[in-house]
């Protein structure tokens, strides 16, 4: 893959998470009502997302040192630390609190789910 094709790419990752991040806000309000069907919708979304994330973050290293790419090489790295730094904590943030309140209202299929999705973006960020 090319360097531009790699930087198309982590960008379209970031306005993945930024699009999941409004969708778990939303789940995180109805779960709290007791609605669970939206958050059910997107979990296979986050694990889907986690491996992608995964994947793309592998091949980070072998781009981000490329000299001749100048500026876009720039823009690879703050597209990076911003997932780094701030949309893979956040969403981790979110699915912490919709544990809490999964937990509060006994859905212990949900909460394991959810832990072990928790988990794989720790991983993410580590």
């Amino acid at each position: 893959m090319d360097f531009n094709t790699y930087l198309s790419r982590m960008r379209d990752l970031v306005n993945e998470y930024e699009a999941l991040i409004d969708r778990l806000k939303l789940a995180k309000g109805k779960a709290t009502s007791g609605d669970t069907a939206l958050l059910k919708s997107i979990i296979p979304y986050l694990d889907k997302l986690a491996i992608k994330t995964e994947k793309i973050f592998q091949e980070y290293d072998t781009y981000k040192n490329m000299k001749e790419n100048g500026l876009a090489t720039k823009y690879l790295i703050t597209y990076y630390s911003y997932l780094q730094l701030v949309s893979i904590p956040y969403t981790i943030d979110i699915l912490n609190d919709i544990e809490k309140i999964l937990a509060k209202n006994n859905s212990e299929e949900l909460v394991m789910e959810i832990d072990a999705l928790i988990g794989k973006y720790r991983k993410l960020t580590a």
